[in-house]
C-alpha cells in the first residue's frame, strides 16, 4: 500500500511539473506569436529607435519680396555648433591606452595626456572661440548619452573655420561638429520693420509678416536617418534613409518699396518737427483693391537687431532711475521691447478726432437727411438736447451761417452734431457697422485690434453727438483708412491685405490673392458728391489746404483728437493726436495716404500742421512714379518748378540765349567767351518766374556774395520778391496762394544773414497756419 501511495503521488506531481512546463511552453511560444506577428511593427520601431540616429535638415525659409520683386527678407548662410557627449565620453576611455602606447614609443604625448580630458579640452577651446560660458559647455558634455548637444546656435563664416580648424588640428571630428544654417537677413534693416516682423532663434516667425505668413514660409525639414552599433558607430542597414527637405513658399507682398521709402521720409520728416511722445506712424492703401503699398511706424527698429531697443527707447529706459540688475530694470526693458515692436497701424486704437467726419457725412447724404446746400449756423459750441454743459467747435468763436459742404470742409462740430441727430442712434449704429467698425477689417497681419464703441443701447445723444466727429470710441488707423477708402471707391467695403501671391522655388505662383469686397456700404452718387466736397476743401477753401499739391486733385480730411486717459488738475485733456488722411486723384481715387501724430509736443498740434503737409509732400513724390499724370490749371503752369539747367562749356552767347529761353534772368560775371561756373549750378530746381542764373567766365570763382534776408512768415509772393531782389533765386514748395490764401513761409533753406554766392536757389516752405483742426 506504502509503494502504490508514494507512486501516486510522483504520478501526480509529475502531471502538474508537466502541464506546467506546458503552459510555460505555450506561454512563450504565444509571446514570441505576439512580438513576431501580431506586435511585429511595434518591436521593430522600437529596435530602429535604438539603433538608428536621425538629423534634421533645415528647409529654406522663403523669401519675402515687394510689389516688384525687390527682396524685403531674405537667408543667408550661418552655422550651429554642436557636440557629442557620447564620442567625447568614448574618446576619454581609450584615450589612457594610447597614451601608455605613445610612451613606450617614445613620444611625449603632450597632445594625448590633453586628450584624456576631452571635455575641457574643448570647453577651453570653445569657450574662447565662441565666447561662450565654460561651464556651460562642460555640463553639456557631462550629458554621456546624448549624441547632439548645442554649444551656440548661430555663427558666422569666420567663427565657424576657427571652430573647424581646432577640430582638425586635435582630431575631434567625432566629438565637435558644425551644421549649416539659414539665418534670416533684412536687406533694408528698418524699412516697414513693424510690417515685416522677424524671426526668432529658432527661425520661426515672431512678428509681422513672418509669424502670420509662418506655416508657408517654413517648409517641411529634410531628415537623414542613420544606423549606430552600440558604440555609436556607423553600420549597414536596411532602414538607412534621406527624406529631402521641403522649402517654404516665397511671399510677394503688396508693398512698394519706392512708395515705402517716400513714406517713411514723410514720418521721419514730422517726427523731427513735432517730437512726438508716442510714435507717428502712416499707412498708404490702394483704395479699390484694398492692397496696402506701404505701413509704417517711427521710431523704428532694425531686423537685422530687434532686441536692440532704438533710441527713443533706450532714453526712456536710462532715464528710468532703475539699477540695470534689478528685475524691474529687466522688466522695464522687456515693456519697451514690446512696445517698439508694435505695429501702431493694426493693434493700437486711437481717437480718430475729424477724419471721422467723412464717414459722419457720408451715412448722412446717403440717407438723404441732408443736402449738401442745406443751412446750418455754428455759434462755436452746441448744447445737445438733455445735455446742459455745451460742446465746443474747434474754432470756439464759430463759423457762422454754413452750408453742410462748408461745415465739412471747415470741420465743424456743430454741423457734424446736428447731422448726427438727423441721423439718428439706430441708423448711426448700422451704418458704423456696415463700414466695418463693429469687426475686424481683416488684415493679414497678427494682433489687429477691434474698434471700441458704445454698445447701441448706450448711444445716447450724447454718445452720437461726440462719435459723429470721432471722438469717444476708438479705432484702428487700418480700420479708418478701410472706410475712407470705401468712400472713396464708389462705396465698396474691401479687405486690406499685404498678400499679392505665394510662389515656390522655381517662381511658379501657386497661389494669388484675389480682392475681397465685403459690401457695398453707400452708392457710388455719395461718392462723388464726397469727393468733390473734400477736393475742394483741398483746392479752394477749408482746413485741409496743406494737403494741397500742385497739378492734382487731392481730397483731405485733417483731424485733431484728444486724449482723455490723462487729464490735468481741471479734469481738461492735454494731449493730442494730430492726423490727415488724403486720397487722389479725386476724379477717380486710386491710393490714400493716413498719417497719425500720437502726442506731439510742438507749438502747433493740429493735425493740418504735424500731418497734413507730410501728406501733401508724399503725394507729391508717390503720385507722378505711379503713373498719375499732373493736369495743371493755368495759374499753376505760371509757378511750376524748373530745372535750371548746365550751361558749363557754352559760348556765353548760347547760354544767355538758352537761358533766358528757360525763363532765368542771367547775369554774366567776366569778360571771357565761354562760361566756366554758374550759380545755381546744373540740375537745382527753381520756380518758374523766380529764378536767375549768374554765369561765370574766364575760371572765375564766385566772389560776390549777398545776404539771406528773412522770409518767415511772408506770403510766398513777398518772400519771392524779397529774395530775387536781394540777387537770389527761390524754389517754392508746400502750399501756395493758388487758389488759398494765406499760406506763410515756415522754413528756408539757408537761414537769414548767411553770405552767400549771387544767384544761390533758397528753398522756402508754405503752410497754412491759421487751421484749427
Amino acid at each position: 500500500m506504502a509503494e502504490r501511495s508514494h507512486f501516486q503521488v510522483f504520478k501526480t506531481r509529475g502531471f502538474w511539473v508537466i502541464s506546467v512546463l506546458i503552459a510555460a511552453a505555450l506561454y512563450l511560444i504565444y509571446l514570441l506569436f505576439s512580438i513576431q506577428v501580431l506586435d511585429y511593427d511595434h518591436y521593430q520601431n522600437l529596435v530602429i529607435d535604438q539603433v538608428t540616429v536621425e538629423t534634421k535638415e533645415t528647409a529654406r525659409r522663403g523669401n519675402i519680396y515687394d510689389s516688384n520683386m525687390s527682396v524685403l527678407a531674405t537667408n543667408v548662410s550661418a552655422w550651429r555648433v554642436f557636440i557629442s557627449p557620447r564620442d567625447i565620453d568614448r574618446a576619454e576611455k581609450t584615450t589612457s591606452i594610447k597614451r601608455s602606447l605613445d610612451r613606450f614609443m617614445g613620444s611625449s604625448g603632450k597632445e594625448r595626456d590633453e586628450g584624456v580630458d576631452q571635455s575641457k579640452l574643448i570647453a577651453r577651446n570653445l569657450a574662447d572661440i565662441l565666447e561662450v560660458d565654460y561651464d556651460m559647455i562642460i555640463e553639456r558634455c557631462s550629458r554621456k548619452n546624448r549624441l547632439d548637444e548645442t554649444i551656440k546656435a548661430r555663427v558666422d563664416e569666420e567663427t565657424k573655420n576657427k571652430v573647424v580648424e581646432f577640430v582638425k588640428k586635435y582630431g575631434l571630428e567625432d566629438q565637435v561638429h558644425v551644421q549649416a544654417l539659414s539665418l534670416r537677413y533684412y536687406p533694408y534693416d528698418n524699412l516697414a520693420s513693424a510690417t515685416l516682423g522677424f524671426t526668432g532663434a529658432d527661425g520661426s516667425g515672431v512678428y509681422g509678416l513672418e509669424l502670420y505668413y509662418d506655416y508657408e514660409l517654413t517648409g517641411t525639414p529634410g531628415r537623414y536617418i542613420t544606423a549606430k552599433d552600440s558604440y555609436g558607430d556607423d553600420m549597414p542597414f536596411d532602414f538607412e534613409t534621406y527624406f529631402k527637405a521641403e522649402n517654404g513658399l516665397s511671399l510677394v507682398t503688396t508693398i512698394d518699396v519706392t512708395v515705402q521709402q517716400a513714406l517713411e521720409r514723410q514720418l521721419e520728416a514730422t517726427y523731427a518737427d513735432s517730437e512726438p511722445n508716442n510714435r507717428v506712424a502712416g499707412i498708404v492703401m490702394n483704395v479699390k483693391t484694398g492692397a496696402i503699398l506701404a505701413m509704417a511706424v517711427k521710431s523704428d527698429f532694425n531686423l537685422n537687431d530687434p532686441y536692440t531697443l532704438n533710441e527713443f527707447y533706450q532714453a526712456k529706459l536710462d532715464n528710468s532711475g532703475l539699477a540695470v540688475d534689478s528685475d524691474e530694470y529687466a522688466e522695464l526693458k522687456r515693456d519697451l521691447r514690446l512696445a517698439m515692436w508694435s505695429n501702431k497701424c493694426v493693434s493700437e486704437l486711437y481717437e480718430a478726432g475729424s477724419t471721422f467726419k467723412v464717414i459722419t457725412a457720408a451715412m448722412a447724404l446717403e440717407m438723404g437727411v441732408v443736402k449738401d446746400t442745406d443751412d446750418f449756423y455754428c455759434a462755436g459750441s452746441y448744447l445737445v438736447p438733455g445735455f446742459s454743459t455745451p460742446i465746443h467747435c474747434h474754432r470756439t468763436w464759430g463759423h457762422g451761417a454754413v452750408t453742410f459742404r462748408q461745415g465739412l470742409q471747415m470741420s465743424c462740430n456743430p454741423v457734424l452734431m446736428q447731422t448726427a441727430e438727423k441721423i439718428g442712434s439706430k441708423a448711426f449704429y448700422e451704418y458704423f457697422g456696415s463700414f466695418g467698425y463693429l469687426d475686424k477689417a481683416g488684415i493679414d497681419l497678427p494682433g489687429e485690434a477691434i474698434t471700441y464703441f458704445h454698445a447701441e443701447n448706450a448711444l445716447g445723444p450724447v454718445e452720437l453727438a461726440v462719435s459723429s466727429f470721432g471722438q469717444r470710441f476708438k479705432t484702428s488707423m487700418i480700420q479708418l483708412i478701410t472706410s475712407i477708402s470705401c468712400v472713396a471707391n464708389g462705396g465698396e467695403l474691401v479687405t486690406p491685405h499685404l498678400i499679392s501671391a505665394l510662389v515656390d522655388d522655381n517662381g511658379k505662383t501657386v497661389y494669388t490673392y484675389e480682392p475681397i469686397v465685403k459690401r457695398q456700404v453707400i452708392s457710388d452718387s455719395t461718392s462723388v458728391l464726397i469727393n468733390d466736397i473734400l477736393e475742394e476743401s483741398v483746392f479752394v477753401q477749408g482746413g485741409n489746404t496743406n494737403c494741397y499739391v500742385k497739378g492734382y486733385r487731392i481730397c483731405g480730411k485733417t483731424g485733431t483728437s484728444e486724449k482723455f486717459e490723462i487729464l490735468d488738475e481741471e479734469g481738461h485733456s492735454y494731449l493730442r493726436i494730430g492726423s490727415t488722411v488724403a486720397y487722389a486723384p479725386a476724379d477717380d481715387p486710386e491710393i490714400a495716404v493716413l498719417i497719425v501724430v500720437d502726442e506731439p509736443t510742438c507749438d502747433n498740434t493740429y493735425g493740418s500742421n504735424v500731418a497734413a503737409p507730410y501728406c501733401a509732400a508724399f503725394m507729391d513724390e508717390v503720385l507722378p512714379y505711379l503713373g498719375i499724370d499732373p493736369k495743371y490749371t493755368p495759374e499753376e503752369l505760371e509757378t511750376l518748378q524748373m530745372n535750371v539747367g548746365n550751361y558749363l562749356g557754352l559760348s556765353v552767347d548760347e547760354a544767355r540765349e538758352k537761358a533766358k529761353a528757360n525763363g532765368l534772368t542771367v547775369e554774366i560775371v567776366g569778360d571771357g567767351t565761354a562760361v566756366t561756373n554758374q550759380v545755381p549750378s546744373g540740375g537745382t530746381y527753381v520756380t518758374k518766374g523766380s529764378a536767375r542764373v549768374v554765369l561765370y567766365t574766364n575760371n572765375e570763382i564766385p566772389k560776390n556774395t549777398v545776404k539771406v534776408p528773412d522770409v518767415m512768415g511772408k506770403s510766398a509772393s513777398q518772400a519771392s520778391q524779397t529774395l530775387l531782389n536781394a540777387g537770389l533765386s527761390v524754389h517754392v514748395v508746400g502750399a501756395t496762394d493758388t487758389g488759398t490764401a494765406g499760406a506763410i513761409v515756415v522754413d528756408q533753406s539757408i537761414a537769414k544773414d548767411t553770405e552767400v554766392p549771387k544767384g544761390t536757389c533758397v528753398k522756402i516752405t508754405m503752410r497754412h497756419t491759421d487751421n484749427t483742426d
